[in-house]
């Protein structure tokens, strides 16, 4: 008799066992919509070489990331935007940024999805949820990170997590499938003004500092305006949100010729800074934090956010490779008038530029992005950013956190 009775509580406890699985698996995954995306670039050995040979190692880098930048240096599983290591004399602690990007936090989970790291993915979509405002975000943040929770959402998510793709949709999207305008400064001359450039040859200065910069909230150089970034405008994303029937038909080719269109001049395969639209018509702003001139990294991205859907033009294509085979490095200021660039290095250009050159299949310029990287890898035994990425900054190291996770999003 005790052997039946404990013979049938355990079945009873299996049954109930299995019933509680299948209405979680009901309430979570059963009807689980389907999101349709494009694969994330994978490196095949060869490509993988060309990196390693000059000091990039997937495996070293995103490890170093993850236990350095992420654990060591960040806060309740954020990695911070940049880390400054300690310097030689006790007066140069490190020091961490305590700015959280949502764009870094956008590249961290996607190298957890890409690494089959489903704890980690899932607490950190949650600490962001929890620590960062989201909805209260720029553009390029709220698209790096919808972007991401796409990815997670294919490898992990639940029907909730559907939900709160939806909306974030809403939240970055109007009801046609346009990006949402915020509120973006430029600098500006103070009656510059203008729309579109075929041809720049009778450009003067004065007429390149924006469209409205005349009449929209001017403050001394800058002048504030409702549009939407260029740069921000994530082609990729788009089109996997209209496959996926999560933004109507027809947006992916609207925002395509958006872009395509602020194509600074036939004879400057750069691109604008921003868009506004006025009554049905849209202008564009040239100028970001320069007047009359170009802002090199927001081009580059948007080079990269074309290439990334096949179709960014030749003429942009070839102004990337002269600009780094003929000058060994590349500037982030391009000035329309005077026709060339200067000002800083444009660091945030060159993993955009690393990848490009993948997807196009050009082995020679990703090899010169993989040297300027590599060049720039900490090799010492005993530093901390050992295998990271650095740069030189007023006599201190520092680690930026999109750089290192971008290289290893592409490599690992």
């Amino acid at each position: 008799m005790k052997k039946k009775i404990i013979t049938i509580s355990i079945i009873v406890a299996v049954v109930l066992l299995l019933g509680g699985l299948y209405l979680w698996y009901n309430g979570n995954y059963a009807g689980k919509k389907k999101v349709v995306l494009q694969e994330l670039p994978s490196l095949s050995y060869d490509w993988q070489k060309v990196a390693s040979d000059d000091g990039l190692v997937g495996d070293y880098l995103w490890q170093r990331s993850r236990e350095y930048l992420v654990k060591e240096c960040g806060e309740n599983g954020l990695i911070p935007s940049y880390y400054i290591i300690p310097g030689r004399l006790t007066t140069q602690p490190g020091e961490a940024s305590g700015v959280y990007r949502l764009e870094d936090q956008a590249l961290l989970l996607k190298m957890y999805v890409k690494s089959g790291d489903r704890f980690e993915a899932s607490s950190l979509k949650k600490s962001v949820e929890k620590n960062i405002d989201i909805s209260g975000s720029d553009n390029s943040g709220k698209a790096a990170w919808l972007d991401a929770c796409l990815y997670y959402y294919n490898a992990y998510g639940t029907k909730s997590d559907y939900v709160d793709i939806e909306k974030q949709v809403d939240n970055l999207f109007d009801d046609n499938g346009h990006f949402v305008p915020e509120t973006l400064s430029a600098a500006s001359y103070h009656e510059g003004a203008f729309a579109s450039m075929e041809d720049t040859s009778d450009v003067k200065a004065e007429d390149v500092g924006g469209t409205l910069a005349g009449s929209i909230g001017e403050s001394g150089d800058m002048f504030s305006f409702e549009g939407v970034q260029i740069s921000s405008i994530d082609l990729r994303l788009v089109k996997n949100l209209e496959d996926s029937e999560l933004i109507p038909s027809g947006s992916y080719e609207y925002n395509l010729g958006l872009v395509k269109g602020a194509l600074v001049a036939n004879n400057i395969p750069l691109y604008a800074f921003a868009y506004t639209e006025v009554n049905g018509e849209i202008s564009y702003i040239y100028s970001h934090n320069v007047p009359a001139s170009v802002d090199v990294e927001d081009s580059v991205r948007t080079m990269l956010n074309l290439a990334r859907v096949n179709e960014l033009p030749d003429d942009s294509y070839r102004w990337i490779q002269g600009s780094i085979f003929n000058n060994g490095s590349l500037r982030n200021t391009y000035y329309i008038v005077a026709g060339n660039v200067d000002g800083n290095e444009a660091f945030r250009a060159y993993t955009d530029i690393m990848e490009i050159a993948y997807l196009l299949d050009d082995t020679s310029l990703y090899g010169r992005i993989c040297d300027i990287e590599g060049a720039r890898v900490a090799t010492y035994t005993n530093s901390p950013a050992l295998s990271l990425i650095y740069r030189e900054e007023n006599g201190r190291y520092v680690l930026y956190a999109e750089e290192n996770l971008a290289v290893s999003l592409l490599i690992d």
